[in-house]
């Protein structure tokens, strides 16, 4: 859900964009009615209970502040400087009340401006939709958050509590998808990589002894670094071996796919993907999606592909028959959600990616786990006066691709974060701030951004929203098995999407500008005393206008 609300005199506008977990507030105010602004202060009510409120919260001060280590502080004395906040303690389907206002003084001395104030009432996304619905775990292991809870004990010692809370709902819906095969009425198909979390073999399991009408291709190809060998473990262990059809073929690539179909009387009905493994560190640990939709035709494209997996083919035959049963789609225009499946004998559909970025009128938001290949570094390898905001894992596994990630960078319009945590010398009082975890322990590969979807002008009508298992590269196109889902027009994906995406993105952006400044200037980051610190959101030549420009647009 999204309302625009402006103040009596109209000089101050404030976006709402409500998800499901995440609400985005854009403040809009021109260069001249920031004068002798000192920053803004948010006050939500949340309407499920019987309180008035409260103002909310961030972590920088002012440098003349007593604050103890930890602590977070209200916007009211400590403004939010910038054009762009976000309220991440949200829960679904909540009737909220957001009150901006804009602040003068001094520190110590701030004062609530008497016109430049805006109020919006918003609901917050529920988590099921009518077609689409959409979990994204928390992926932050490494933050305030989850050492204000859990002190920086991993979460493997911490245990279920730790656990359910980086979960987010992310397992919880899993679960009760396969609980959905509840009867001999009902039958799961499934395509999946690793198969290396309890909870969900568990589940599995019990689901065939309800229905008795599981059938799973998993990746049993014996590579060094495969999950084959747990993989097997783990169905034999289950007594799943009689359901389990091994994909072995095309050695050279991976069944990367994580999608189970739900059946009813031998129909699909719905389908959960996404970018989230089957083990403790895609549910837990790096950032993750679990994506289901509730559409026949859609659950159908997934089961013809499905079948075509489970015949075990290598790729040289697999790939013309996934081609033609899901062609790149040519109506770009046209809402609605279309299946792209791998692997393809040419790199069309990797193109036809890059080009929906290329075709950004306002704004490209990008996740690239392991650095970002050729074609599509094609589509931010200039400057633009379109952003792209792009998240990443890291730079990139080989000289070349770190280095089209710093060729990358020298734009202004590539706003790029790189996962990590704080500098060893900042993590411990850095602004006062907890000792973060800097990795969960999960897994040696993956630590932090593992999500492979990107939305192009999610604030307009007709969003696009591409999500799945691939990504975004040239082997995940024609050498893996592979899906993603096209999503255009629909406006509740792209806000739940959008909302998600800018959560993990500034996490990671700050702790990376950290690294890459030094730690000398990091110790400067405390809140302007005065007005000056809005002056490089109007300047054309920096990075920070884009803030005002994507998500609050002050010309009004």
């Amino acid at each position: 859900m999204r309302k625009t609300v402006k103040s009596t005199n109209r000089k101050l506008k404030v976006n709402v964009v409500a998800g499901t977990y995440v609400v985005l507030l854009g403040i809009g105010l021109k260069k001249a009615d920031a004068r002798g602004v000192l920053g803004f202060a948010i006050h939500r009510t949340d309407h499920s209970r019987q309180d008035e409120g409260k103002w909310l919260e961030g972590m920088k001060v002012f440098e003349s502040s007593s604050v103890e280590v930890g602590q977070k502080v209200s916007s009211r004395e400590f403004p939010i400087q910038g054009f762009l906040w976000q309220d991440f303690t949200a829960s679904p389907g909540i009737d909220y009340t957001y009150r901006v206002v804009a602040l003068t003084g001094k520190p110590g001395a701030l004062k609530e401006h008497a016109q430049l104030q805006a109020e919006c009432s918003i609901k917050t996304e529920p988590e099921y939709g009518p077609t689409h619905s959409v979990w994204f775990n928390r992926g932050i292991a490494g933050s305030q958050a989850y050492a204000r809870e859990f002190g920086s004990a991993k979460p493997q010692s911490v245990g279920s509590k730790a656990e359910k809370w980086l979960s987010r709902g992310l397992e919880e819906a899993l679960l009760a998808f396969i609980a959905m095969a509840k009867d001999k009425s009902y039958g799961l198909r499934g395509a999946l990589y690793e198969f290396k979390h309890q909870p969900v073999i568990d589940a599995l399991a019990d689901a065939q002894k309800r229905c008795k009408d599981v059938q799973l291709v998993i990746d049993m190809r014996v590579k060094a670094n495969g999950p084959a060998k747990d993989n097997k473990k783990n169905v034999l262990a289950a007594g799943l071996t009689k359901v389990v059809i091994p994909r072995t073929a095309s050695a050279s690539s991976i069944a990367h796919n994580k999608f189970l179909i739900l059946m009813k009387n031998d129909k699909p009905v719905a389908v959960w993907t996404g970018s989230t493994n089957i083990t403790p560190s895609g549910v837990f640990g790096q950032s993750n999606v679990g994506h289901m939709v509730k559409n026949a035709r859609t659950a159908q494209a997934y089961l013809d592909y499905w079948e075509l997996l489970a015949l075990d083919e290598e790729n040289k035959t697999l790939r013309p028959k996934v081609e033609e049963m899901s062609p790149v789609p040519t109506d770009t225009d046209e809402p609605g959600t279309e299946c792209i499946f791998s692997p393809r004998p040419s790199k069309e559909a990797l193109l036809g990616y890059r080009d929906v970025a290329l075709g950004a009128q306002e704004a490209v938001f990008f996740t690239s786990a392991f650095g970002i290949g050729a074609e599509m570094g094609d589509a931010f390898n200039a400057e633009r006066d379109v952003p792209s905001y792009i998240l990443m894992e890291s730079k990139g596994n080989n000289e070349t691709s770190r280095a089209r990630t710093d060729a990358l960078l020298k734009f202004r319009s590539n706003q790029i974060a790189i996962g990590g945590g704080l500098p060893s010398d900042l993590n411990n009082g850095y602004m006062r701030w907890l000792h973060e975890l800097s990795r969960t322990g999960y897994t040696k590969n993956v630590h932090y951004v593992h999500n492979k979807f990107m939305i192009v002008d999610p604030l307009s009508k007709a969003p696009v929203v591409i999500t799945g298992s691939a990504n975004f590269s040239l082997n995940s196109t024609t050498g893996n098995d592979e899906n993603m889902l096209v999503i255009r027009g629909d406006t509740r994906v792209a806000d739940i999407y959008l909302g998600e995406f800018v959560r993990l993105w500034r996490h990671y952006y700050f702790r990376d500008v950290i690294r890459r400044v030094g730690t000398k200037n990091a110790k400067k980051s405390w809140l302007v005393p005065n007005d000056t610190w809005s002056k490089s959101f109007y300047d054309p030549a920096s990075r920070k206008r884009f803030e005002l420009k994507v998500f609050s647009d002050p010309v009004f």
